[in-house]
Order: structure tokens, then C-alpha cells, then sequence
């Protein structure tokens, strides 16, 4: 039995859980370990994955993790975390970019590849991230996690896993073969605010046992359990919705700062390239794929080789005919 949850708990309760320890400690120290074979990594890139990191022990060490099991909108708290907050930092980190960068073209060729991309493609992340979600939280995984405390890790895992798939292609960061554009990035954050959304109305709706739904430890001293239910839901759709908005930002803020038409998506630009092709009469500029050293200065002197071309062309032509 938890003692009441007070500020001073919520600041000095810490519980070492040492297999979710190792984990994000192998999962930072092996960051800084393919570092060292990298020259000129960006430091923001590293302290965002590192802060990943830490914000995940954390949630498995500190009392959001002792309370967890007692109190349902603190296990609310811990699985925004897990599945929105820490993964979001891990991918910023770019820790697959890097790993490429150490392992080369064949490390790169595999993340480029056929299972990587069935993993990571949109519709799958995405049902990925609701399943995890919906059966999590509406169905009795909770209540079987408090009988049977191995669950628990498998829950974890789950959060974490189905986070990092459903945002790496929203961030749109690493080398893998999907390359969204913005109006794709913001619609699927919008379907994940969907998901949290309904969830979290369904669970603030509910009116009968919440212990089948909740799975929480009972107490003497914490708000009924129907009311500590309702206010899971309302945190996850209040916070979990506001997550979701600070990523469609990011989102947006790059949108905005991207070079030209790159924030249409590739057929806007496969588009634009095939018309002055035809306009200048040359072949179709091939747009770089990710991972290839290319330049909008190198492009832009094709183009106006291209330009110039054309000019020359026309320039012939009214020669020829005042002859």
C-alpha cells in the first residue's frame, strides 16, 4: 500500500526498477559510444537523445512509476511519457542517421530496405499506435497487468515501440525510406489526436466498475475510483491532444522553413521539374533521394545552364529567320 501522494512523495519517492534501467542506460551509453566514431555530430542532436533518455528513467524510477499502480490518471501520466514524450526525443536525436553514419552503405541499405520500410509504413504505424492505445485501456490488459507483474514490461515496450513507429515518420529525420510531406505529417498527427481523443471521452464516460477498466491497486486515501478513471481520460485527452498540437507545430515550423517547394511533397516537385524540362527542352531533373550529397546551389546552376540554353536556342531561331 502507497502512502498518500503528496508534493514532498511526488519529489523523494524513487523506486530502482533495473531492467528498465539497463535498457535506457545501454540505449544512451551505446549513443555516445557510435559518437565517438563520428566527426563534427551536431551537440543539439546528442543532447536531445540523451534527454530522451533521461526522461525515460524517470518515468520507470521516480513516483510517477510507484504510484502508477495506485493511482490511474498518474499511469496516465507515465504512458504519455513513454509513447508520445521520450520517443519523440530519441528520434530528434537521430540515433539511425548515426548508426548509418558508423555502419555504412550496408547498415544504410538495410534501413533503406523492405523490412524496414513494412515497419515504418504509415499505415501500419498507425494502427499500431491505435491498437496499443484502445487495447491498453479499454479492454481488461490493465487488471491482468496487476495480477501478473511481468505484463508490465510488455506494456512498456509497447508504449515505447508503437511511439517511436508512429512518429519517426512524422519527424521525417532519418534515413528510411518514407518521406512524407507536411500535409501527410499533419494529417497523421491529427488521426493520433483522433485516437486519444476518443479514448480518453470514452473513459471519462464511464459509470460502472472502474477497477475491470483501471486495473489500479485499491486505497484508502486517493479519490474514488470511478472519479480517478474519469480523470485518466481527461488527461489523456487534455494532454495527450496538447502533445499532439506541440508536434503538429514542430511540424508546421518546418514546413514553413523548408527551401522552395519542398514542403509540397515529391509529386508537387516531380511536377514542377517535368514542366521545365519542357519548357527549356531537357531532361527531367532527377530529384536527389535522402542520403545523396546534393545542394540547392548545384541545382540552381543546372537550371540556369538549362535557362541559358533555351535562351541560345531562341536566340538561333530569330537569327535564322531575319536571314
Amino acid at each position: 500500500m502507497m502512502a498518500p501522494l503528496s508534493w514532498v512523495n511526488a519529489f523523494t519517492t524513487w523506486r530502482l526498477d533495473l531492467p528498465s534501467t539497463i535498457v535506457f542506460l545501454v540505449l544512451g551509453f551505446g549513443y555516445l559510444v557510435l559518437l565517438r566514431r563520428v566527426k563534427g555530430w551536431p551537440v543539439r542532436d546528442v543532447l536531445l537523445f540523451e534527454f530522451g533518455v533521461v526522461l525515460g528513467l524517470i518515468a520507470v524510477n521516480s513516483s510517477i512509476e510507484a504510484y502508477s499502480r495506485t493511482l490511474y490518471w498518474m499511469h496516465m501520466i507515465q504512458h504519455l511519457m513513454m509513447i508520445m514524450v521520450v520517443p519523440a526525443f530519441l528520434i530528434l536525436g537521430r540515433p539511425l542517421t548515426l548508426l548509418a553514419r558508423v555502419g555504412g552503405q550496408r547498415v544504410a541499405g538495410v534501413l533503406r530496405g523492405r523490412t524496414v520500410a513494412a515497419l515504418t509504413a504509415p499505415p501500419v504505424t498507425l494502427v499500431f499506435y491505435a491498437v496499443v492505445v484502445v487495447g491498453t485501456h479499454l479492454t481488461a490488459f490493465l487488471p491482468a497487468v496487476r495480477d501478473n507483474p511481468g505484463l508490465r514490461y510488455l506494456e512498456l515496450v509497447l508504449y515505447l515501440l508503437s511511439g517511436y513507429l508512429f512518429f519517426i515518420t512524422m519527424f521525417n529525420c532519418e534515413p528510411i525510406r518514407w518521406r512524407l510531406s507536411y500535409p501527410l505529417r499533419l494529417f497523421l498527427s491529427f488521426i493520433g489526436m483522433v485516437v486519444d481523443t476518443v479514448v480518453g471521452v470514452i473513459l471519462m464516460m464511464h459509470n460502472t466498475d472502474a477497477f475491470a477498466i483501471s486495473g489500479m491497486v485499491p486505497n484508502d486515501w486517493g479519490p474514488a475510483p470511478l472519479s480517478d478513471l474519469r480523470t485518466g481520460g481527461a488527461v489523456m485527452w487534455v494532454l495527450g491532444d496538447g502533445l499532439m498540437v506541440l508536434i503538429a507545430v514542430y511540424i508546421i515550423g518546418a514546413w514553413i522553413s523548408a527551401p522552395r517547394d519542398a514542403g509540397m511533397g515529391r509529386w508537387l516537385e516531380a511536377a514542377r521539374r517535368q514542366q521545365f524540362a519542357e519548357a527549356t527542352g531537357t531532361q527531367p531533373e532527377t530529384a536527389p533521394e535522402h542520403g545523396e550529397d546534393s545542394t540547392i546551389d548545384d541545382e540552381e546552376e543546372a537550371n540556369l545552364a538549362a535557362y541559358n540554353a533555351m535562351l541560345r536556342r531562341l536566340a538561333a531561331g530569330e537569327h535564322r529567320r531575319e536571314r
